[in-house]
């Protein structure tokens, strides 16, 4: 019995085409930075991926997605989570109520060098389209090999309630700073 996978990669048009992905821009912490800003992004993708491997030796590090340098709380309400943390499983889901003007991308907890990072990896859809709000989805994990409860994986989404089209895009930490070795890349997906 043939795999369907194998037959639906001999139908034409059914791959995702090489050079799908464009590097736009990277960046990488010397040690000590709150955020990074990537600027003057092209309107000409479809979508845009943001690459993210994060350390800190914070005791805590929340780090957020903010657009186009908007603070406003009430643009980025929405928000919705998958989160499963050694042997639990949570799940939240904002609606409203939200009270910083950033999209919540993942937490690393209890990591005290550069040894164990955190890596993300955020969508964002249709970010050029000035008639619609933006949606993000993350994918977001982080494991410290045992060394602290917070070793975890969540799937995140998120909405900038704003039609504008993004311009920048900026990754920042609350709680502490990015270490040395975190690095920090944008796609432009076609």
């Amino acid at each position: 019995m043939p795999i369907p996978g194998i037959v639906a990669s001999g139908i034409s048009g059914s791959k995702i085409a090489t050079g799908a992905f464009y590097s736009i821009a990277t960046a990488a912490a010397a040690g000590g930075e709150t955020s990074f800003t990537f600027s003057s992004i092209p309107s000409t993708y479809k979508s845009l991926q943001i690459r993210i491997n994060a350390v800190s030796s914070a005791v805590f590090l929340s780090f957020g997605l903010q657009f186009n340098g908007d603070t406003t709380t009430a643009n980025y309400f929405t928000y919705h989570a998958l989160e499963g943390n050694n042997s639990t499983v949570t799940a939240a889901g904002v609606a409203s109520d939200r009270s910083f003007g950033y999209i919540r991308v993942g937490a690393l907890s209890g990591i005290a060098s550069t040894t164990y990072p955190g890596a993300a990896i955020i969508d964002l859809i249709d970010y050029s389209s000035g008639s619609k709000y933006k949606t993000m989805r993350s994918f977001f994990g982080a494991d410290n090999n045992g060394a602290n409860v917070y070793s975890n994986v969540e799937l995140g989404s998120g909405l900038w309630r704003v039609s504008s089209a993004v311009s920048s895009l900026t990754i920042f930490a609350t709680g502490g700073t990015f270490s040395a070795g975190s690095s920090f890349a944008l796609y432009g997906i076609n």
